[in-house]
């Protein structure tokens, strides 16, 4: 973007008005991006996965209610069918559209310490971070996570909830929040 001739008439260097306008030359960038540099970027690989499988549940279920109905004339499970569909749709959306505005939370690490909880289908693990900070997370047996390796893991952001110093209540919003988990 260059700058108009109206912003090059303006006072000199120094003066206070100028301080008020932002300049452009031909290499800088406006300070937002454009939609479509924002729609453009790639999506994580975990959360990709995510959209996918969420988009072919309400597919496939939509399917398996249309062959139902044309070959049975199950009106019912063909509508119980649509609205699953709808409402996967939506929550494909939705997600999609929080991809790609960028609200969720990254926290990379190294795994220090993975603890099967025998009971409830569930591991506690404990992440430290670049800066040298240790979160404790508890997330399901389906992650197979060891200590040692390096992970990223993706949460939807909590708005309205603040954990303060809490560490029980921040470990609880962190594991209901999981989006998803990629070894690095």
């Amino acid at each position: 973007m260059r700058a108009s001739s109206r912003t090059a008439a303006f006072p000199k260097p120094g003066s206070p008005y100028l301080l008020l306008l932002p300049t452009f030359t031909s290499n800088s960038r406006s300070p937002s991006r454009s939609y479509k540099e924002a729609f453009m970027e790639p999506i994580p690989k975990p959360l990709f996965r995510r959209l996918l499988l969420t988009f072919l549940a309400g597919g496939g279920c939509f399917l398996i209610g249309l062959v139902f109905f044309l070959l049975e004339g199950d009106m019912p499970f063909f509508t119980l069918s649509i609205l699953l569909f709808l409402f996967s749709c939506g929550k494909g959306i939705l997600s999609f559209l929080q991809v790609k505005k960028k609200t969720y939370t990254v926290l990379e690490g190294t795994c220090t310490d993975v603890r099967m909880n025998l009971p409830g289908g569930t591991q506690d693990l404990c992440l430290t971070d670049a800066d040298g900070n240790e979160h404790c997370l508890v997330i399901g047996k389906d992650h197979k996570i060891r200590a040692g390796y390096s992970y990223r893991f993706y949460f939807r952001d909590s708005d309205g909830i603040s954990p303060g110093r809490n560490p029980l209540l921040k470990k609880a919003l962190l594991t209901d929040n999981l989006l998803g988990v990629e070894e690095i």
